[in-house]
């Protein structure tokens, strides 16, 4: 997991960096570190207030899927069950936010889930296929 949370990172990093250098290329538009959550994934808590740069650095203090009761027993009864980034929105949606983005760090899974869905709809292709990408 460590290593796929640092692929996704440099590969947003890559990302904007490649917007800003070829800023006309059709279908592509520049990434801030500042856009919000909300912009990319609709209804979370303080996805109005939550960056881009804040869920980089593990302040953005949404709820970590990977703390709800029902997620942990139905993945304990069967790992290999189908999950995707749609139930972890669902999940988040269910809980109130850990704290008000900014004011502490504490490492959340759904970071990352947001992270590669904000690559998806800036590169307009699925994740995986940007991650093994050269742009």
């Amino acid at each position: 997991m460590k290593h796929f949370c640092k692929v996704l990172a440099q590969n947003l990093t890559r990302l904007r960096t490649e917007y800003k250098a070829r800023p006309g290329k059709i279908g592509w538009r520049k990434l801030s570190l500042d856009d919000k959550l909300a912009a990319y994934v609709a209804g979370i808590p303080n996805g109005e207030r939550i960056t881009v740069r804040q869920l980089l650095g593990m302040t953005s203090g949404i709820y970590d899927f990977t703390r709800d009761e029902q997620f942990l027993k139905d993945f304990a009864a069967n790992p290999l069950m189908p999950f995707g980034p749609q139930d972890v929105v669902a999940i988040v949606k269910r809980h109130q936010p850990e704290f008000a983005p900014s004011e502490k760090i504490s490492y959340c899974d759904t970071s990352y889930t947001f992270l590669g869905m904000i690559l998806e709809k800036v590169a307009g292709k699925p994740v995986a296929q940007v991650m093994r990408s050269k742009f």
